[in-house]
């Protein structure tokens, strides 16, 4: 994990809960969290270990070791030993899961287990695959439920509770425990190890209200004879009995007993309930199984009213007979004095194609004298009807805080000592018993996806420069002109006379003009100009550089090398699947080979971690969904070839389960610390390997 120095600096850290960090150096005042992607669970870490958030902290109540023995002997009895019950009789009736995982929903703090819904799925059906008799067996042994609660109070006796380090002793020692059928140890075992620590932390606090006798415990594995118990109805809140008197002529009276009985309720449906179509119907939980205030008015105005003020959780599970359609067009709502009070509407869902979900759970403060009721809201278009199976419609209602039950007995006296020893001090006063625990938190809110970037305009076509054509030859010279004609004949010479005037010359006429001559020959071509510059090229051009798409046989990696440096910007689009078993995987980066911890991402919670790989989007994996199910991945470089900043890249996914129940959108980015050029891409996952016909396409762009 990275660490920030400094104070008011945040921590973020996200991934499959064997890879968790521990922070190595944390600065005053920090804020360290981690999201695990495998138990769907948070963490905060409180300077020394991680703690789970969501969870109450485990009631005060007696010594650590008997309260270890009270929590030992709830989880053994109350919900692996109920666990088995339950799906011994839903495979003897003819129930699917669904049935049997409806009632350990009603588990105090199962509701906030995110990994129980497969934890039970497994459960029933190792039961239903396996001999159906041995696990008839086990429940008409109680030797093997008590050395049970020894396997798990031998892990816990120190700390009082179960805890991150001694979960996986609890394992251990359930594994040691002997039984003439093996497998249901195996069973066992590979249930607890589902539900996780998460699980059992979530579960454990009802299980301190217990009591049970660990007395008889001997090593890991409980020994011949194993815990006993429950001494006291479980969950009664009774008070414990008094401490013995010292050693003394009279012993003393034993302290006052501990805290009163929680403000809690439970009712279920005992038979079918029509819903009127476009009708808002009040449910009637008729059957009450706890009302520890009596608050509970059964009938077509059903209601809890509350005896105190406080903070009240409200849970409902409903389900519907659905042969051909989802009940999405039905919604449940928690009421406060007859109007609608929950943040948001129950959720509607189904299993398969035959049963029907309704389920809600809110935090409602109310005051003394408040009801509290659940109604559906039937918009179908016509009547609807909650099913006839009784066990999956109920209600729960728990005050979280701002009561206390009434104080507990007295506890009895303490025997008589010896007449001669001294009077023995007076005993401490017992603890008062307080409410219930804490309320939940709320889950943090998703971050925004990133949006696209739009493709850039055509840039203009540059110019060609021509070369200039060659001049014009010179004219050719004139043609001679024509030959003079013949000169007149002379005069005859005339006597000798006197002088007299000389007479006028003869003169011949002039000859005709001559033909004009040839026409010159054509000068020689000048030299052609050269060739003008070519123009810029136009912005917003993309184009394909490389495309890799597995065939033949899975890979770990997929690489783009020897990537030009001549664009501005890079993406990267493909469509992709995993083969681990899981339901999703992470898909990262990694930048000209560097395998350092020079990475830093970015999800939209805010900071995660720094790390070897840049974390960018996230793929379905095969428990998610089998091929053909993928997923749609497109990632942004922007400036990749610059040599100021660090490289930073945006990333969106989508995915989603076969199941149609779990999905996202996903946008994630991140960078990396090195400002040099980058010039090959790696591609690579969290888990696994990429299938067969994932397939990726890298472009540069302007």
């Amino acid at each position: 994990m990275a660490t920030l120095v400094g104070g008011q600096a945040s921590y973020f850290w996200q991934g499959v809960h064997s890879a968790r960090p521990d922070p190595t150096n944390v600065a005053p005042d920090t804020v360290c969290r981690a999201y695990e992607t495998d138990s769907q669970t948070w963490w905060t870490w409180d300077g020394t270990q991680w703690i789970l958030e969501n969870v109450g902290a485990v009631p005060a109540i007696g010594t650590t070791g008997q309260r270890a023995c009270n929590i030992a002997g709830y989880l053994a009895n109350d919900v692996l030993k109920q666990s088995m019950q339950q799906a011994v009789d839903a495979i003897n009736a003819n129930k699917g899961v669904l049935g049997f995982t409806a009632l350990l929903w009603l588990i105090p703090g199962a509701q906030i287990v995110a990994g129980i819904g497969t934890a039970l799925t497994q459960f029933y059906n190792a039961l239903s695959g396996g001999t159906l008799s041995d696990y008839t067996d086990a429940l008409a042994d109680p030797s093997l439920f008590a050395r049970l609660t020894c396997a798990i109070y031998s892990a816990i006796e120190t700390d009082g509770q179960v805890t991150e380090a001694n979960f996986p002793i609890i394992l251990s020692n359930i594994t040691g425990v002997s039984y003439i059928h093996s497998g249901v140890i195996t069973t066992i075992h590979d249930y607890v190890q589902a539900l996780g620590y998460p699980g059992l932390a979530a579960i454990q606090g009802t299980g301190a209200l217990a009591v049970y006798d660990c007395t008889n415990c001997s090593g890991a594995t409980g020994g011949a004879t194993g815990a006993s118990g429950p001494t006291a109805p479980g969950y009664s809140g009774s008070g414990t009995t008094g401490a013995t008197g010292a050693t003394g002529a009279t012993g003393t009276t034993g302290p006052t007993g501990g805290g009163g009985t929680p403000v809690n309720a439970r009712a279920h449906c005992s038979g079918s309930q029509t819903l009127p179509d476009a009708t808002k119907t009040v449910i009637n939980f008729d059957a009450v199984d706890w009302d520890s205030a009596g608050g509970i008015t059964t009938g077509s105005g059903w209601h809890y009213t509350v005896p105190s003020d406080g903070v009240y959780r409200v849970s409902y599970f409903l389900s519907f007979y659905e042969p051909s359609s989802p009940p999405t067009e039905l919604t449940g709502r928690i009421q406060l004095n007859g109007t609608d009070i929950d943040a948001l509407p129950g959720l509607a869902l189904t299993v398969g194609n035959l049963e029907g979900l309704l389920i809600g759970n809110d935090l409602i403060t109310c005051i003394a004298g408040d009801t509290l009721a659940v109604a559906v809201e039937n918009d179908s278009g016509g009547d609807r009807a909650i099913s006839a199976i009784s066990y999956s419609n109920y209600i729960t209602i728990e005050l979280l805080s701002g009561g206390s039950g009434p104080s507990g007995p007295t506890g009895s006296a303490g025997p008589t000592g010896p007449s001669d020893g001294p009077t023995g001090p007076t005993g401490a006063t017992g603890p008062t018993g307080s409410g219930g625990g804490g309320a939940t938190g709320p889950t943090g809110p998703t971050g925004l996806a990133g949006a696209n970037g739009g493709t850039g305009p055509t840039g203009p076509t540059g110019p060609t420069a021509g070369g200039g054509g060659g001049a014009t030859g010179p004219t050719g010279p004139a043609g001679s002109g024509g030959s003079p004609g013949s000169p007149g004949a002379a005069g005859a010479t005339g006597p000798r006379g006197p002088s007299g005037a000389t007479g006028p010359g003869g003169s011949g006429s002039v000859g005709a003009t001559g033909p004009t001559g040839r026409t010159g020959p054509t000068g020689p071509t000048a030299a052609a100009g050269t060739t003008g510059a070519t123009g810029a090229a136009g912005t917003g051009a993309v184009t394909s550089l490389s495309t890799y798409t597995v065939t033949g046989s899975v890979v770990s990696t997929i690489t783009f090398a020897g990537i030009p440096g001549t664009y501005k910007h890079l993406s990267i689009v493909g469509q992709a699947h995993g083969d681990a078993a899981l339901n999703n995987v992470q898909l990262d980066l990694q930048f000209n080979g560097d395998t350092g911890a020079n990475y830093q991402s970015v999800g939209s919670n805010g900071r995660l971690h720094g790390t070897t790989n840049l974390d960018i989007a996230i793929l379905v994996a095969a428990s998610g969904g089998a091929v053909p199910y993928a997923s749609a991945v497109e990632i942004q470089i922007p400036n990749y070839a610059n040599t100021a900043f660090y490289k930073n890249a945006l990333g969106r996914s989508e995915w989603s389960v076969n199941s149609g129940t779990i999905g996202d959108n996903w946008g994630q980015g991140g960078l990396w610390t090195n400002t040099a050029a980058i010039t090959d891409i790696r591609l690579l996952l969290s888990s696994g390997n990429f299938d067969i016909g994932s397939t990726f396409t890298l472009y540069g762009w302007n």
